[in-house]
């Protein structure tokens, strides 16, 4: 059991130093990043983020992406909801628009120009 959960941390970017730590005792991304780890740990076929880079510095985040790019090399589908665009365009290869709960459109990341993006967030035209 321990051997699993050290290459299932791993596999999120977290070294051996943090293993065998409480969660309490650990700063704040390194604990969602244990959470991912615990997430994972049933071989999800989807990942469902919400937000998960909302209180992460830029060093947590790059370690974050390169734990949901491996996760994405392996099949697993990954819904990553945020209000970060410039990260949502850095890991994402489709996106979809909701805006007051209704689906707006869904689009190919390296398609989707960011003043369209926005303005289907918003509902008006950027030039308005």
């Amino acid at each position: 059991m321990r051997a699993r959960s050290a290459a299932t941390l791993e596999s999120v970017g977290l070294d051996s130093s943090w293993h065998g730590i409480a969660v309490r005792d650990v700063p704040h991304g390194v604990e969602q990043l244990t959470q991912l780890a615990a997430s994972i740990v049933s071989e999800p076929s989807v990942l469902v983020l919400d937000e998960p880079t909302s209180s992460l510095d830029a060093d947590e985040v790059a370690t974050l992406f390169r734990a949901l790019r491996r996760l994405r090399a392996q099949g697993v589908a990954i819904l990553f909801v945020s209000h970060f665009l410039e990260q949502v365009y850095a890991i994402s290869d489709r996106i979809t628009v909701l805006r007051d709960g209704y689906g707006q459109g869904e689009y190919a990341t390296r398609e989707l120009d960011r003043a369209v993006l926005i303005s289907k967030m918003i509902g008006k035209d950027l030039t308005e």
